[in-house]
């Protein structure tokens, strides 16, 4: 209506992020207790913080990576990439209805004393991950040739769309599994090994992105291939750092 672009679109989203931070806290003041900063309280926040903030910073780091070397291979290409990285969040978000429980229900059984619960708990909400994770891949899968009408009318920009639906559809089932364990791991107070594997990860993404890089006319599904190793390295550390743990009785993470 005002004709502001994309600044307006950005003006927005900080208005209304500040506007709920606002209201967050007035809300909050009401039944917090203020007292003086003191280090012994914020530590082990910072360090979990620290943690999940290396975790993201290595997850943004594929999908920028991603978006550079697409827009260096040309404009269809970098249009096709944005439609499928979309595609790849909204299924990520799926899955991840899954895994978002998971963070209080693990941590509730180990506070309980259950380790046994808490192992149970992980490895059933891994199968019907798997479940959801087949049924989305086949679905995309069965549907790639039809999604790109519904973004664009350019036959460049479709062609490459539906070749990277197909490699999406395939990271369904490494995606259920390592979106479904980083929710136990976090329940299981494991936030410290994750953003430290997610760091490691790179190590596996990058050579596979740099393939592309090198050979361009891979174009985007050699883009998203390098993604679907990256996630099947994350399913396969998270499910050997989730067979540790309950190999060993989550050791210290059991409440007495």
């Amino acid at each position: 209506v005002l004709d502001l672009g994309m600044a307006g679109s950005a003006g927005s989203t900080v208005i209304a992020q500040v506007g709920a931070a606002t209201a967050f806290l007035v809300r909050m003041r009401r039944v917090m207790e203020v007292r003086r900063p003191r280090w012994a309280s914020f530590e082990p926040l910072l360090r979990t913080g620290w943690h999940a903030g290396l975790r993201a910073m290595s997850m943004y780091a594929v999908w920028n990576l991603s978006t550079i070397v697409a827009a260096r291979i040309d404009a269809p290409t970098l249009a096709a990439n944005q439609v499928v990285n979309q595609l790849f969040i909204f299924l990520a978000l799926v899955l991840d209805a899954l895994a978002v429980p998971l963070h209080s229900l693990v941590a509730g059984e180990l506070g309980a004393g259950r380790a046994d619960a808490a192992a149970h708990i992980g490895r059933r909400s891994m199968r019907l991950s798997l479940w959801g994770g087949a049924s989305l891949g086949l679905s995309l899968a069965a549907l790639a040739p039809f999604i790109p009408l519904l973004f664009t009318a350019d036959s460049a920009v479709q062609s490459r769309v539906t070749g990277a639906l197909l490699v999406l559809a395939l990271m369904q089932l490494p995606g259920a599994v390592a979106f479904a364990l980083d929710g136990a791991l976090i329940g299981a107070h494991d936030m410290g090994w994750l953003g430290r594997q997610a760091a490691l990860n790179l190590l596996a993404f990058l050579p596979a992105l740099a393939v592309t890089v090198r050979w361009p006319q891979l174009g985007l599904m050699g883009i998203w291939a390098a993604q679907l190793v990256w996630m099947t390295t994350r399913a396969v550390v998270n499910h050997r750092r989730w067979h540790h743990l309950t190999r060993h009785g989550f050791h210290d993470r059991v409440m007495a």
